[in-house]
C-alpha cells in the first residue's frame, strides 16, 4: 500500500504542478484519499463479521453478568437483540 501511496503521490502532485498554483496540495490529497478508502472497506467489513456476542461470550471477567443484562434488557423492551 505504501509503495501505490508514493506513486500515486508523485505522479497526482507532479499532474496538480502542471494545471497551475490553485490545484497546489490536491496531489497529496487524492493519493491519501484513494489509499484510505480500500483499508477502511477491509476494515469495515472485518469488523461486520465480528459478533457482538462472541465477543462478549470469550470475554471471562464480565461476560457473563453483562450478556446477561443485554438480554433481559431486550426481553422487556421493544428492541431486539
Amino acid at each position: 500500500m505504501f509503495a501505490l501511496f508514493a506513486v500515486l503521490n508523485t505522479m497526482l502532485t507532479l499532474f496538480r504542478m502542471y494545471l497551475g498554483p490553485s490545484f497546489f496540495r490536491y496531489g497529496f490529497t487524492l493519493s491519501l484519499l484513494i489509499c484510505v478508502l480500500p483499508g477502511l472497506h477491509r476494515l469495515t467489513t472485518a469488523l461486520a463479521m465480528t459478533s457482538l456476542s462472541a465477543f462478549f461470550s470469550s470475554n471471562k471477567s464480565r461476560a457473563g453478568s453483562l450478556l446477561q443484562g443485554v438480554r433481559e434488557v431486550a426481553k422487556t423492551s421493544r428492541f431486539r437483540v
